[in-house]
């Protein structure tokens, strides 16, 4: 997607998170709160999961539109309070929950195609985080030492939701911990360009994503 520098002629970046789970929007809001560059702003309300039944090409379109719809509206929604010195970072996070790899290549086109596509957004960038299996997919690894997978990622749910909600030192101090584990266990050493690229665990677009801001917003994540 759309990953240009912020235009720096704003004063700040206005970051806009949708997510198919309250966790994922948590996290990143607790993450970002004090990072002068940002406002994170976290919506209300959450995306609508792809899953096993999009599989049908009618479903997923149906779906797809009903996803972008969501979005466009906030989008809309947030502009509509007029100029307020800033650029906007549209942030997406979803997982896969059995749909084809092929939907989140559509999903992500799409939202792309909202962007470019409304003049009314030319200050809006965009990035899109997929994690295979879920977000626990990713979480993991501020648990483990990289040497072995989580087997059952369910294990470790609630312990995340917890960790999250506390603020724990275990998963706000160690984003660079858990970025070297991921390393060290994945084939990927950088996004995938199309998910179906995918052919083994663990992947997920956080890693990259932290870099991006580090390098973009100077949010020294991984410092």
């Amino acid at each position: 997607m759309n990953h240009n520098i912020q235009n720096l002629t704003k004063t700040k970046t206005t970051l806009i998170c949708l997510s198919t789970g309250k966790y994922e929007k948590r996290y990143l809001e607790k993450m970002l709160k004090n990072k002068n560059k940002i406002n994170h702003h976290n919506t209300d309300s959450e995306l609508n999961q792809l899953d096993y039944r999009h599989e049908n090409k009618d479903m997923e379109i149906k779906a797809i539109k009903g996803i972008c719809d969501t979005i466009n509206g906030k989008l809309n929604d947030q502009l509509s309070f007029g100029n307020q010195n800033s650029d906007y970072l549209l942030v997406v996070i979803t997982d896969c929950d059995k749909a084809p790899f092929s939907a989140f290549d559509n999903l992500k086109n799409a939202i792309k195609n909202i962007i470019s596509n409304n003049g009314n957004f030319s200050d809006i960038k965009c990035y899109f985080i997929f994690s295979y299996r879920g977000f626990e997919d990713w979480m993991q690894f501020y648990y483990d030492s990289g040497n072995e997978l989580i087997k059952n990622l369910k294990s470790i749910k609630n312990q995340v939701k917890k960790d999250i909600n506390d603020e724990n030192i275990n998963i706000f101090n160690n984003h660079k911990k858990a970025v070297n584990n991921y390393y060290e266990m994945a084939k990927y050493s950088n996004p995938v360009s199309s998910y179906e690229e995918i052919k083994e665990i663990p992947y997920s677009d956080f890693p990259y994503f932290f870099k991006f801001l580090d390098e973009n917003y100077d949010t020294e994540i991984l410092i």
